[in-house]
């Protein structure tokens, strides 16, 4: 039986040893006997996985990285700091994996990140907190290493070479006929423009048109605009509209010659929320027609 302990006492030590290198300097290796650093690491490391779909949540001393889905906008609260317990170096990865809902991550009361109470993270934003050496419950306690986010790229082109007639004082979509290049199927019905955002984000929007008008010696005003949640989608403008930009051109006065107008605007979208480009011809001020020659739309997603 004595043997038996014996070998057994061995066994374990020998196995220790190759796991774990304690040196005179009291520096620790794993998997390697000669550390280069306080704590050294021959191989992979693993922390806490959690994935919260609560729209609240309170983050806890054995958190490490947490991913969040919730159903709504949502909010976190950082651990309370304590003068008692050091919690200098602690890292916290935490990734908003929502397409529609911000993040908010909280303070306790009297805490900061950096020189803030609070952060908000983006659909598909992630972001690296580190606890600093201050353990109390006021001032900076946290810093905000870094924010990431992942699938930004998206882009939409539609464009039309189709001319299309246009009377004086009406307002109507700028229709496309060619969906040019498109990273998210579905979201954009040609005929009207009306473009559904897919995914919430910072958009850059850009229309541009090139018209004409039929006659010579006269000239009128064309304005091009973009409305930003048109609630009907029709093709006229009857529908309530929360956002309006807009953009005018003075047309030539020659039918031989065209001219044309760029609207750019960027605007928060959240998924579900609709853009779409009119234009309408000034009423009563030259030509009572025009030619719409060609039509672009172009849509990235910036942040």
């Amino acid at each position: 039986m004595k043997n038996i302990l014996l070998i057994l006492g061995l066994v374990c030590g020998i196995a220790f040893t190759n796991a774990q290198y304690v040196a005179q300097d009291k520096t620790v290796g794993v998997n390697t006997a000669l550390p280069g650093s306080t704590v050294q690491v021959k191989g992979s490391i693993a922390g806490e996985y959690t994935s919260i779909s609560a729209n609240t949540y309170t983050l806890l001393d054995t958190d490490y990285y947490i991913n969040w889905s919730g159903t709504a906008d949502g909010t976190f609260t950082l651990p309370t700091s304590s003068a008692t317990i050091d919690k200098t170096g602690r890292l916290y990865y935490v990734t908003n994996k929502t397409d529609s809902f911000n993040l908010t991550i909280n303070t306790s009361a009297g805490e900061l990140i950096d020189d803030k109470s609070t952060i908000t993270l983006l659909p598909f934003q992630s972001a690296l907190l580190v606890k600093t050496s201050l353990n109390a419950t006021s001032g900076i306690t946290y810093r905000l290493v870094s924010i990431t986010r992942a699938n930004l790229a998206y882009i939409l082109s539609v464009s039309s070479s189709s001319s299309i007639p246009y009377t004086q004082g009406i307002a109507e979509p700028l229709g496309f006929t060619s969906n040019d290049l498109n990273t998210y199927a579905g979201d954009i019905v040609l005929g009207t423009g009306l473009w559904t955002c897919p995914a919430s984000g910072i958009y850059r929007i850009e229309i541009q048109e090139t018209g004409r008008l039929p006659g010579t010696n006269v000239s009128a005003h064309r304005v091009i605009y973009i409305n930003k949640n048109y609630n009907d989608g029709g093709v006229t403008p009857t529908g309530s509209i929360s956002e309006q930009y807009y953009t005018m051109t003075i047309l030539a006065i020659s039918s031989l010659q065209t001219s044309g107008a760029t609207a750019i605007v960027t605007v928060p979208m959240k998924k579900g929320q609709t853009i779409q480009p009119f234009g309408v011809l000034c009423n009563g001020c030259g030509a009572s027609t025009m030619s719409s020659v060609n039509r672009k739309m172009i849509i990235t997603r910036e942040y």
